[in-house]
């Protein structure tokens, strides 16, 4: 049986248990989890996906500057100014359109800038002398193909096979089965293998309390709505209290409705102030709600069927496990 420690008093309990038989405090799912249960159950008419749209600008909160993923010798480089030209997608998805229709893929993404987050295969130089790197597929030749320009060897430098990383550059199109960038640039780099237990541990904790604070602005961006400033819990009880009067098309939702409504509403409440607390306790901000790391994990979070490399790396495995707490 699967255990893991209450919040309030330490205490061992089930993960199946609603609350803990010690101290009574109810354990909750996480935020993408009650969030995505809420809509689907609550929104209908429209067939909503919980997923992050990955493939069209992000109206977003500003990036914060403490991002609590690198260790001293590979401070954290995410570019804060993200053009709104800029896609974010998964390396594997970039191979997979690629594959299905390289006409299409072609019509899509060539001359484009695209943002690639994914685990790192290979490390190279090619036959002539330019710095380039491999993004993990899942399959061993069909590998993102990203060339660097020279000024970018000191960062290129201080990166490792299977790290996380994300990378921008310019599509050019797919020689050999493998999609090309060129003008590479790093944007972010994840932990490295050296980095400590505890660093690790706090870095996982910080991603995982943002993630809960930023899980209400993500579905809303998903469902077409751009928030301002931080999300907080009453914008997502709007939202759902919205899809109710669309359910009913003008007539009244039942007493049952309303209180799972305000039910949500409060797990919200209560996992967001936890959140914050984490946060304040180890002093550090909360990470911007674009950020490479928390797409990621949301993606991998909601979409149990996603094979994509990063989904199995440990370090998104253990943020989502600290968020699911």
């Amino acid at each position: 049986m699967a255990l893991t420690k209450c919040k309030a008093c330490g205490n061992e309990i089930s993960r199946a248990a609603k609350s803990c038989p010690r101290c009574g405090e109810p354990r909750s799912a996480s935020l993408a989890k009650i969030i995505g249960a809420g809509i689907l159950l609550i929104v209908s008419g429209v067939a909503v996906t919980i997923a992050v749209s990955l493939n069209r600008p992000q109206s977003l909160p500003a990036p914060v500057a403490n991002s609590m993923m690198t260790d001293k010798a590979s401070s954290s480089i995410r570019d804060a100014s993200t053009a709104a030209s800029v896609l974010k997608i998964p390396s594997q998805q970039l191979v997979l359109d690629y594959q299905k229709n390289e006409v299409a893929a072609d019509a899509k993404y060539r001359n484009r800038t695209v943002e690639l987050t994914g685990l790192l295969s290979d490390i190279r130089k090619d036959a002539l002398d330019r710095i380039y790197v491999t993004l993990d597929s899942g399959e061993s030749w069909k590998q993102v193909h990203c060339t660097f320009r020279d000024e970018q060897s000191p960062l290129v430098a201080q990166l490792e096979k299977r790290q996380l990383v994300a990378v921008r550059g310019e599509v050019r199109g797919m020689v050999m089965n493998s999609p090309i960038l060129e003008k590479c640039t790093v944007t972010w780099m994840g932990p490295k293998s050296e980095l400590s237990q505890s660093n690790r541990e706090t870095a996982s904790l910080v991603a995982a309390s943002s993630l809960d604070l930023c899980a209400p602005t993500i579905v809303l961006e998903q469902l077409g709505k751009h928030p301002d400033g931080n999300p907080q819990a009453n914008s997502v009880e709007q939202l759902l209290l919205d899809g109710l009067a669309r359910k009913h098309d003008g007539g009244t939702p039942t007493a049952a409705e309303f209180r799972q409504v305000k039910d949500m509403s409060n797990q919200f409440n209560r996992m967001l102030k936890r959140a914050r607390a984490n946060l304040d306790r180890i002093g550090v901000q909360a990470m911007p709600c674009d950020h490479p790391l928390l797409l990621v994990a949301w993606r991998c979070q909601v979409n149990a069927a996603d094979s994509s490399p990063e989904c199995g790396s440990p370090f998104v495995k253990a943020v989502i496990a600290k968020q699911a707490h």
